[in-house]
């Protein structure tokens, strides 16, 4: 899995990405053939915003959230896909 990081009004640091890397492999244990996945982080005043786009094979998976932090923000974020993945994995 690819995964493609976008900073608005952001600093993307190393540690922020590994965090981000890791909430995203739980979801490649659902959804086997997870081909790219593209992390939006934005920066407003004090809301730290993380959307995420995954693209599987058989799905598109969205989800946004909104945090205090971007650690906060990605782990929601991150959930909600989950949710889904595991919505569209009972499906199949």
């Amino acid at each position: 899995m690819t995964i493609l990081f976008t900073g608005r009004k952001a600093d993307l640091t190393p540690a922020l990405k590994a965090f981000a890397e890791g909430k995203l492999a739980k979801l490649e244990r659902i959804l086997d053939d997870i081909q790219e996945a593209h992390v939006i982080l934005e920066l407003d005043k004090h809301r730290h915003r993380c959307e995420t786009v995954l693209k599987a094979r058989t799905a598109t998976l969205t989800a946004r959230a909104d945090g205090p932090d971007f650690r906060v923000s990605i782990a929601r974020c991150a959930d909600r896909l989950l949710a889904q993945a595991k919505k569209h994995h009972g499906r199949l």
